[in-house]
């Protein structure tokens, strides 16, 4: 099911449930999918938390993070997981579903671009789409000179 940031914001507890429940959720900004919520693998067995009313842990490039405060800060955590990040959602306490990034090549990124990635050095905008490029223009030396030497003599 694909939702915009806005209905999910305006239903959070109906979709978490959902993502529970099995259902993957695509979250999309600006008409693009962004984040994708779904269920965890298995249910986390003795993981409780306090549960405060809204709060958020870090750990590393993970974020746990309640619904409520999903909610609040939707457009903040899709900007972490833009970013190759995944936030563990927890209801009272116990995990219940994990939004992940909507591109799965993140984790296979280099770790020191990871590190660039969760400090907000750098952006990732997902996989380079050549498609719609034109092809490729051959140029000739001139007068026996390369393009790069030319470009050497303006600058000069």
């Amino acid at each position: 099911m694909e939702v915009t940031a806005r209905e999910f914001r305006a239903r959070a507890s109906e979709y978490v449930r959902r993502a529970v429940n099995g259902e993957a959720i695509t979250v999309t900004r600006d008409g693009r999918p962004v984040a994708v919520l779904e269920p965890l693998d298995a249910p986390a067995e003795g993981v409780f938390r306090e549960a405060p009313v809204a709060y958020v842990v870090e750990a590393g490039t993970t974020l746990t993070v309640g619904i409520r405060a999903l909610k609040a800060n939707l457009s903040a955590m899709l900007d972490r997981s833009t970013r190759g990040e995944e936030v563990i959602v927890t209801d009272r306490g116990i995990d219940v579903a994990r939004m992940r990034p909507i591109h799965p090549q993140v984790g296979a990124l280099p770790a020191r671009l990871r590190k660039m990635m969760a400090a907000g050095d750098v952006h990732y905008r997902g996989p380079l789409r050549l498609a719609g490029l034109p092809p490729a223009v051959r140029v000739e030396p001139v007068d026996g000179k390369t393009l790069a030497d030319i470009v050497t003599e303006m600058r000069d």
